[in-house]
């Protein structure tokens, strides 16, 4: 593959491994979202599974159960998304600008070589993904993944020492980038992609055990690493956010709630619905849908009369959609 990229003479570079597909409007699809995102460099796809006859995996099959759970993280930062799995799934699902690809050659790896690509590429924000399924990928027994757990594994090992290993300059020199190495770290030691983080700490160990870090310590200073001017445990506690989340949206659940109940024992409003729709599921997030009813109930000329005429009912409903939320 490096040799080819090197050998073409193109501005992109599409990867077809000899047993997958493209869908027909692949290439299409993908050079135009390139031409439209100048700061991505490698782009990849949704994909489907196919067996060894061509015919979509069905969903029960072992390895379309992986891929549907990897990409069912759907997470919106890619290094994020990609510390948990490798969910490309194969270099067959790269569309490339050529110039990037001559600066980041393949590493020699047998099973991982695309991994670490996306991961390279993710880091420095220069990574895209189109949600359209694009490419056909063929699984059968005699798949390159398929092998000997420890091969896999260690070959997983030495993907994430030679990252670190390649980004030392830039985890240095780059706060943003070590923000975005930690998102990746941190979601890599749940992953589901083969990376072993027990063994990896082993292998540190290892290193670690013959190498005096005093003088390393000692060069680390608050200008180049500015994080070590704020104590650590300043930060709000792990959960912190997302357990204020959630009792923001309890506490909307139970204002919507409300009115709900305010208009169904409304006979006014049952009076009106004779005549016109007061009430409509809109939204998908519990905050969507209160605003959506509250304001559309706002407008309803319906109810603007019954609060004119007295109807008590009427000007309880109002008086709830006027509640801030």
């Amino acid at each position: 593959m490096n040799r080819g990229i090197a050998e073409a003479e193109c501005e992109y570079v599409a990867l077809l491994n000899s047993d997958d597909a493209y869908l027909p409007s692949r290439v299409e699809r993908c050079l135009g979202f390139m031409k439209q995102h100048p700061e991505i460099d490698l782009l990849f796809t949704r994909l489907r599974l196919i067996d060894s006859d061509s015919r979509v995996m069905a969903a029960s099959e072992p390895r379309a159960k992986w891929f549907e759970n990897a990409w069912a993280l759907g997470r919106e930062d890619l290094v994020e998304w990609l510390g948990a799995a490798n969910f490309a799934g194969t270099t067959s699902n790269f569309f490339a600008r050529r110039e990037w690809l001559l600066a980041h050659p393949f590493r020699d790896y047998r099973y991982a070589h695309d991994y670490y690509a996306l991961i390279l590429c993710a880091l420095s924000g220069r990574l895209g993904l189109l949600r359209e399924e694009l490419l056909s990928y063929r699984v059968h027994a005699t798949n390159t993944i398929t092998t000997r757990p420890e091969l896999l594994i260690k070959e997983m090992l030495r993907l994430n020492l030679d990252l670190l290993r390649e980004t030392a300059p830039r985890l240095r020199a780059d706060v943003r980038f070590r923000e975005a190495f930690m998102r990746y770290e941190r979601a890599a030691w749940n992953n589901v992609s083969s990376f072993h983080a027990g063994l990896f700490q082993c292998l540190l160990a290892a290193i670690a055990e013959k190498t005096d870090a005093t003088r390393l310590l000692e060069a680390m200073d608050a200008v180049t690493f500015p994080e070590m001017r704020r104590y650590p445990n300043q930060s709000p506690l792990p959960g912190q956010g997302k357990y204020e989340e959630m009792k923001e949206e309890r506490a909307l659940w139970k204002q919507h709630a409300r009115l709900l109940a305010a208009v169904s024992a409304s006979r006014w409003v049952a009076f009106g619905g004779l005549f016109c729709r007061l009430v409509k599921d809109e939204g998908k997030t519990v905050a969507e849908k209160h605003r959506a009813l509250a304001e559309r109930l706002r407008r309803s000329r319906w109810l603007a009369l019954g609060c004119r005429l007295g109807a008590p009912s009427a000007r309880a409903v109002i008086e709830l959609c006027k509640a801030p939320n």
